[in-house]
């Protein structure tokens, strides 16, 4: 069997409420009960955006590092010690930034919205929750004073903000007061603002300007003149805006995300991984300044976070919560994508659906977990919600008056406390694994209706919607117990856990009927439509034994993964360790037989804490598991880890292992083949933190693939490194000392591989029918196959042969099954058949149309044909069986209509291709042409062709003469000098490509000028120059002539200019000697000018 091994991605999810490092800004759109407007999560603290000030939270950073303190070896000195009450006493501080003199109502708004959103379920009032919640990079206070804005963003893990002053607008505006803080200070031009927990030092303002794309510095220092803070900037052009840059340095606040735990992962069908943990959140501050808090640890809630298949992109992130404690412990999605969360709250007001099974918190009493409390004791919730994350579908507690989901008593790893599991049926039935404290949980139709004694553990049918019990039972004896895994399998739901209890209700002809000593593990099994007890046994030795995880194969039969601390035999020739620690057996789905079992581990005996199992479809057995530093007693909490378990040192690994060494504290990811046979994969992943989970599940899909939460990179410094993959949307942590939530996702699929190939074989036989085609099949692990050939044929053969008929182009699918495992693969091959029995006429031709031989070249491109006949359409025909070119003279110019056909003698197929050859006639006669002159068209002629005497479409008019040329069939030249004048047309056939000229000649009238006047005339009776003589073509219609005084009075005027002059006399009476105005009109045209009137 061959598998691929295949790490998907792995990503960061712990800074997911910052980017890329960098603050970011959550708008509150009522999810929160105060008044602010935005709010930016930090390590140790948050900072809230008001409209009139800035609220800034800080926390003693030594209380992180004491929440962490069972993931890593801390001093004394870098952690909080509860007092001599027993209390942990936090210390605090908050202060504010305002503004004096300046717009307390500004416009608050932000921009940069990042890809993902957020939705908030916190509390049991549905008005308050609020979905597709965007996140910024940057927030902007507008117009805090009059043309000044102030903008708040992330610059490399710092938070930053500015000032932008608009051209003309004075710095001096700006007067800025912190109250709160216990001083503030200006030192080497380092701004410090000291508090309680240390202090805060903004780095020296850059101010500068942009102008014309070139960036100025303008000189800027901090000034503090009675605890106000201003800004002293040095010259600069107040004509262009001016922006004061100064950075904010919190040192050991440092970190821009909330602390948030990884606990659970799974997958919905599109592949995408959703990761649920739990994150810590801080109480908004009542009052400025230093004050101090008993840790209740009551303000973390649950959050998911939804990424695409390749790690790429954050689709979502979601907040699930009340106002005290909650942890997921398992989650799985449905059949419509809508996911389903099961764990545990101490809030009273945790968010629950109308109609839901239980509306009301049940009770408990408190008790303290790592790093955090549950004050009000515990219930179980299940949570579910729409495809996209924006809305409750359902969600439910579940719990009677104990503590309820938390198991406190059979603990042996760090997380044990919130195992438990959630899955679903074809019916997205949801059931539910855990265990409780209380006597008064409430049941349907149990197979045991009280709780025995101690902690018992719980198996719960509720409907898809929540809103019903369909069955839920207690199983367990007089100690304590608890269970933690769950499957389905024919109606059969079989459950596995722990038990100190000597009594448990199991079958006596179960495969251990009784119980072995110290913790034992359980295996039951129950109706899933009445949730009847079925079988039930007893698994372990008389040492500390619990199984953790079960799975079923394909053909029902049990798989148990878990811990022992005696010894359970190994069966012979199956792969394993005969001192590990960790057993993986196989059952008979009545429980009463072990098939085999085989242990893995080290030599040591160390143990590992299990988190995740499954044998996939093709009964290979995968798993997760971790440990190391984690795992072990620590001086804080060293209850939750009772004895020590050892390290991932010593594990197997594989030659394709992604990690081949451990520092110890590390993921195991490994393969085993079908029944145990053989290691196929094993590997370390981790970097040089303490990797873990704070508890939960997380799980494989059926086809083989991990989606693995992990608690990565706890404790700070640059060496705790936790390696990602390339193009993940987190790839790497921020800054801080915190725990980093990261998800691991890999392949473990068996695949099958299709490959088809071909091999024509043509017989003669069959050449005027098809083609047959044999086909070859290179295929990797697969049994059965199915092909389809495109043209309604199909086959199971491996290698079969078919008959293919062309022309045509087959796409032939053929798919490569492994029944065993249920996997396939599917391959196509394109088969192009060109039909070789059947001819192809097809010819090409050459000519010229006005060639006067009136030949044709015909050149053959037939395929197949064994002979042609050609028929020219002029009444002759040629058989040829050389299949050459063929040189064909037509008898005259026309159009003849043609056709060859090809024949092939074998198949009596034939094929035909028609043809069209026109031959121009080319003779030509000069058509009739007309040439003549008009009266009063001076210096112009007229020539003309009859249009009808050429085809215009063919023939192209030119006429030369010798002051230019005309195109077209009538036209009209002009001519500059009179006199006998030649003109040359040229006719052009453009079929043909031949010109034809002719020459003609004519006579001219020379032209005339419009107008012209002499400047002078004198009438004075010697019959010389006596009148006003104007000169021009007397053809011209409408002309009119005036003449004036130089008062403007008309003193003679005439509409035949050209043969009616003045004589010098007005009204009969000599006009006086001088200068006169004339006015020449005709159309459009107008001359003016001067003439001298002399006697």
């Amino acid at each position: 069997m061959s598998r691929f091994f295949t790490l998907i991605f792995v990503l960061f999810m712990n800074w997911l409420p910052a980017h890329e490092g960098n603050p970011v800004f959550v708008p509150n759109q009522g999810q929160w009960l105060q008044d602010f407007k935005f709010k930016t999560p930090m390590l140790n603290g948050d900072i809230y955006f008001h409209s009139d000030r800035i609220l800034f939270h800080l926390r003693d950073p030594k209380f992180m590092r004491t929440i962490h303190a069972h993931h890593k070896d801390y001093d004394e000195s870098e952690v909080l010690r509860p007092d001599i009450s027993g209390n942990l006493i936090i210390n605090e501080h908050a202060y504010s930034l305002s503004w004096i003199g300046g717009n307390t109502r500004p416009k608050v708004e932000a921009d940069r919205a990042l890809s993902y959103v957020h939705n908030y379920f916190l509390g049991k009032d549905p008005s308050k929750w609020r979905s597709k919640v965007p996140v910024y990079r940057r927030t902007v206070y507008r117009q805090i004073y009059p043309g000044i804005d102030m903008r708040w963003y992330g610059e490399r893990s710092h938070l930053k903000y500015d000032f932008q002053l608009k051209a003309g607008v004075s710095p001096d505006l700006i007067r800025l007061k912190f109250e709160g803080v216990d001083s503030i200070q200006v030192l080497e031009n380092l701004l410090h603002i000291y508090t309680s927990l240390g202090k805060i030092v903004e780095q020296k303002p850059f101010a500068y300007q942009v102008i014309g794309g070139v960036y100025y510095e303008v000189p800027c220092n901090f000034v503090i003149t009675n605890g106000v803070l201003t800004f002293q900037v040095e010259k600069y052009d107040s004509n262009h805006p001016l922006t004061i840059d100064p950075t904010i340095v919190f040192s050991s606040f440092t970190g821009s995300a909330s602390d948030n735990w990884g606990f659970t992962a799974t997958y919905d069908n599109d592949g995408n991984l959703y990761a649920g943990g739990m994150v810590f959140g801080g109480n908004y501050p009542t009052n400025t300044g230093a004050y101090q808090s008993v840790y209740g640890g009551g303000n973390t809630d649950v959050s998911i976070f939804k990424f695409n298949a390749d790690g790429s992109a954050l689709l979502y992130s979601t907040f699930l919560g009340g106002n005290n404690s909650e942890q997921p412990h398992s989650m799985i999605v449905n059949n419509n994508n809508e996911l389903v969360v099961f764990g545990t709250t101490s809030s009273l007001n945790f968010p629950t659906t109308s109609g839901a099974f239980q509306t009301t918190f049940g009770g408990g009493s408190n008790f303290i977990l790592p790093g955090y409390t549950f004050a009000n004791g515990s219930d179980i919730f299940v949570t579910k919600f729409n495809a996209a994350g924006s809305a409750l579908v359902g969600s439910t507690f579940y719990g009677g008056s104990g503590n309820d989901g938390i198991n406190l008593e059979i603990l042996r790893n760090y997380g044990d406390y919130a195992r438990g599991e959630v899955i679903l049926d074809s019916l997205d039935n949801i059931y539910v694994a855990s265990m409780t404290f209380s006597t008064n949980a409430p049941t349907n139709n149990p197979a045991f209706g009280s709780n025995a004694g101690g902690s018992d553990a719980l198996i719960l049918k509720f409907n898809p919607n929540l809103t019903s019990l369909t069955w839920g039972t207690y199983y367990g004896g007089f100690d304590h117990d608890a269970a933690y895994s769950v499957r389905i399998k024919n109606n059969q739901v079989f459950v596995a856990g722990g038990a100190r209890s000597p009594n448990l209700p199991v079958d006596s002809a179960g495969f251990q009927p009784t119980y072995q000593g110290n913790i034992d593990g359980f295996i039951a099994r129950f109706n899933a439509s009445s949730g009847a007890f079925e079988h039930g046994t007893y698994y372990g030795t008389g040492q500390y034994d619990q199984v953790f995880f079960i799975d079923t194969d394909r053909f029902g039969d049990l798989y148990a993964f878990g811990q022992t601390k005696g010894v359970i035999p190994m069966d012979a020739n199956l792969y394993g360790q005969p001192a590990g620690k960790h057993f993986i057996s196989k059952f008979t789905p009545d429980l009463q037989t072990r098939l085999w079992n085989t242990n893995i581990g080290n030599s040591n005996g160390d143990l590992v804490s299990p988190s995740a199992f499954e044998v996939d479809d093709c009964n290979a057995i995968l798993f997760s598991a971790w440990g190391g530093v984690s795992n072990n007693p620590s001086p804080f909490f060293n209850n939750m880890v009772p004895e020590p378990n050892g390290t991932t040192n010593g594990l197997p690994v594989t030659p394709n292992a992604f990690q081949p060494t451990t520092d110890g504290s590390d993921f195991y990811f490994a393969a085993l083949s079908s029944n145990a046979s053989g290691l196929e994969f094993g590997t370390f992943y981790g970097g040089t933190a303490n990797e873990h989970v704070d508890g939960g599940t997380s799980r494989f899909s059926p086809q083989g693939i991990i989606y693995q939460a992990v608690c990565a990179a706890c404790g700070g410094g640059t060496g705790n490194t936790f390696p990602t993959t390339p193009g993940v949307f987190g790839p790497s942590r921020p800054p801080t000392t915190n725990c980093n939530k990261a998800g691991i996702k890999i392949d473990f699929d068996r695949s099958v591989e299709a490959n088809a190939n071909l091999d024509i074989a043509a017989e003669v036989d069959s050449l005027c029918n098809g083609f047959l085609v044999s086909f070859g099949n290179a295929s990797n692990n697969a049994n059965a196959y199915f092909w389809d050939f495109g043209n309604g044929v199909t086959s199971t053969d491996s290698a079969p042969t078919v008959l293919l008929v062309g022309p045509a182009v087959y796409t032939v699918m053929l798919v490569a099954m492994d029944t065993n495992c249920n996997l396939f693969d599917t391959v196509f091959l394109q088969v192009p058949v060109e039909s070789f029995v059947n001819p192809v006429a097809s010819i090409t031709f050459d000519y010229n149309d006005c060639d006067p031989s009136l030949e044709v070249l015909f050149e053959l491109d037939s395929t197949i044909a064994d002979y042609v006949i050609w028929h020219f359409g002029d009444g002759t025909t040629l058989r040829d069986d050389s299949l050459g070119s063929v040189v064909h003279a037509y008898p005259v110019e026309g159009v003849f209509q043609g056709f060859m056909v090809a024949y092939d003698s074998i198949c009596g197929q034939t094929d035909t291709s028609f043809f069209t050859i026109n031959f121009i006639d080319i003779d030509f006669e000069f058509p009739e042409v007309d040439i003549f002159t008009e009266e009063c068209k001076h210096g112009k002629a007229q020539g003309v062709v009859a249009f009808d005497a050429l085809e215009p479409n063919r023939y192209i008019l030119e006429w030369f003469f010798s002051d230019g040329v005309r195109s077209g069939f009538r036209v009209e030249m002009n001519f500059s000098e009179g006199g006998l004048q030649t003109i040359t047309l040229r006719i052009t056939d453009t079929v043909c490509n031949i010109e034809y000229e002719k020459d003609f000649e004519i006579e001219i009238e020379s032209p005339i000028e419009d107008f012209r006047i002499p400047n002078t005339f004198t009438p004075n009776g010697d019959g010389r120059n006596d009148v006003l003589t104007i000169t021009g073509d007397p053809c011209i219609e409408g002309a009119r002539f005036f003449i004036y005084n130089r008062w403007g009075q008309l003193m003679f005027e005439t509409d035949q200019p050209f043969q009616e002059f003045w004589n010098g006399n007005t009204e009969n009476h000599p006009s006086a000697a001088g200068v006169y105005f004339y006015l020449y009109k005709n159309g459009d045209h107008e001359e003016r000018g001067t003439v001298h009137l002399f006697r």
